[in-house]
């Protein structure tokens, strides 16, 4: 095969991973997209293999991640072509996932141990990408934004498998489809039948999983509700720390509040950041108070805080905060993973770097798990010995994810195993403008939902804000950079999944699969016989 037509075969593959995920949403496209790359890479050494990866993964990145140069153009001091730069310099670093995926799947298809052994690189592919997507959680800088498993969110029955193992196993079988489509154009559909049928069964035991357990799910014995109010104020980027508009900006929440509170809300969420002041020693604080003690209500808030701790210099911390009707105030959770080049820095680059976050310095760690008592939650008639249509129950224990932090799989597994059984995501995605990437971040919350069987709902301050419940389903979507109240009743249970268990033992488990293969391959050219 000519290295044109393998270039051609890598762009191919970027283009429709790309397609895959919002705005386009050509979600089938992902059960296909690993075949070209896997085609153009066959036989090659390790070297050429990575670079081709690495231009499918750069046709991939730019167009998934392209928001974020009017991102970087508008909130930092960079101009349009150094955000454009910005934009190609992530892709290629992410690129660099699909390099090592297409090395490592040549250089253990290829070697002496494995070479000729039928279709071993279905054996290969799957638990390879796997763990190189797991890894962009932690390494090099944590930015685990389009995973390939999300791309299948809109069909609810594909997706139930998370409760075992995570995004990672949708991810898995995507690419595990791919390479045996790919494994039998290139041996031909005879010596390839029997992983045919195995892709085909396997496909049809994840999508008969994912049908039994939305309807195992539509019959659990609800153990409690809670009606829920999400607030998006649409406060512009330039209001948000101008002194002039504090005022507005709390009032505006104020009155959607009411609003909310009105129409049932026992609990409002408003978005990360929400409140232009600290909560601790502003006077406004008391509006505040006011609010929630005359309508009865509990609200989980955003707010910025800026504290010196051990010794250390002072510095801004991103933070969420429970009021209660009675006064009190529990908190802060201080948000524990940050944004690499917006609340933090990586590889000690400080100097040169111009944040995206309007803050002084670098944002503050958290280190604690904080679980908030939110309000009791209300029985279903007949439980708890009451005589009433709906009483009231134990505190719902509720979770702040602040931002992105609901797109880390075993961050959010954490609080869940620490008691939350409710997921609150308050996030301020105005940085994305009119872009897919606020479609995108909902796609990847939802997961949560699944992965953990806890409801999920979003407050955020120029929308997407949701709810999701256990399965999935994503409800009353707001539009985008408009005010809005969302009031959900949220079902509470206790429906722990497997993965909250168990946790990434899939991705283990690939792990260990591969180092076995790895350790075989040594062992052989070594000229130990096995």
């Amino acid at each position: 095969m000519s290295i044109f037509r393998r270039r051609v075969l890598a762009l191919v593959t970027g283009l429709a991973l790309a397609a895959s995920f919002p705005s386009l949403d050509l979600w089938p496209l992902a059960w296909l997209a690993f075949a070209p790359l896997m085609l153009a890479v066959r036989g090659l050494r390790p070297a050429a293999a990575a670079r081709l990866g690495w231009l499918a993964g750069l046709c991939f990145f730019v167009p998934a991640l392209y928001w974020l140069s009017p991102t970087v153009s508008n909130y930092t001091r960079l101009g349009q072509l150094s955000g454009a730069l910005v934009v190609f310099a992530m892709a290629g670093g992410c690129a660099c996932f699909m390099a090592a995926f297409a090395a490592g799947l040549e250089a253990l298809a290829g070697s002496r141990a494995l070479a000729g052994r039928a279709l071993v690189r279905p054996a290969l592919a799957a638990p390879l990408w796997v763990v190189l997507e797991w890894s962009r959680t932690f390494f090099p800088a944590a930015f685990p934004w389009a995973v390939l498993g999300y791309t299948q969110q809109p069909v609810l029955p594909l997706v139930q498998s998370a409760d075992l193992g995570g995004v990672w196993l949708v991810s898995g079988l995507l690419v595990f489809t791919a390479s045996v489509l790919a494994e039998a154009l290139a041996e031909g559909p005879r010596r390839a039948r029997a992983w045919l049928v195995a892709v085909v069964l396997l496909f049809l035991v994840n999508a008969g999983y994912g049908a039994w357990r939305l309807d195992s799910l539509s019959r659990l014995d609800v153990e409690g509700e809670l009606e829920v109010g999400l607030v998006q104020g649409n406060v512009a980027q330039g209001h948000k720390w101008d002194d002039d508009w504090q005022d507005r900006i709390l009032e505006r929440y104020l009155d959607l509040s009411r609003r909310s509170a009105g129409d049932g809300a026992r609990l409002l969420a408003w978005p990360e950041s929400a409140l232009p002041f600290f909560i601790r020693v502003d006077s406004r604080a008391a509006a505040l108070h006011e609010f929630t003690g005359s309508t009865g209500t509990w609200l989980l808030t955003g707010a910025p805080g800026y504290e010196s701790r051990d010794g250390g210099p002072l510095r801004a911390w991103n933070r969420a905060w429970m009021l209660e009707p009675g006064g009190g105030l529990q908190g802060p959770y201080d948000k524990m993973q940050l944004v690499p080049f917006g609340e933090y820095v990586p590889w000690g680059l400080d100097a040169v770097v111009d944040k995206i976050v309007q803050a002084v310095g670098s944002f503050g760690r958290g280190d604690s798990y904080v679980i908030f008592q939110g309000p009791p939650r209300q029985l279903p008639a007949g439980q708890a010995g009451s005589e009433k249509p709906l009483a009231e129950g134990k505190p719902v224990r509720v979770a702040a994810l602040i931002c992105y932090e609901g797109i880390f799989p075993a961050l959010v597994r954490r609080f869940v195993n620490d008691g939350a059984e409710l997921l609150v995501n308050l996030s301020n995605d105005a940085w994305y403008g009119r872009s897919s990437a606020p479609w995108q971040h909902l796609r990847m919350v939802a997961l949560r939902a699944v992965e953990n069987r806890v409801p999920v709902v979003r407050a955020t301050n120029t929308g997407v804000s949701a709810a999701i419940d256990i399965s999935g389903r994503i409800h009353s979507p707001t539009r985008l950079f408009e005010q809005a109240v969302v009031n959900h009743r949220v079902q509470l249970g206790d429906y722990r999944s497997p993965y909250s268990r168990v946790g990434d033992l899939f991705v283990y488990l690939c792990a260990a699969w591969l180092a076995a293969l790895f350790g075989y391959c040594c062992l052989r050219r070594s000229g130990v016989e096995l």
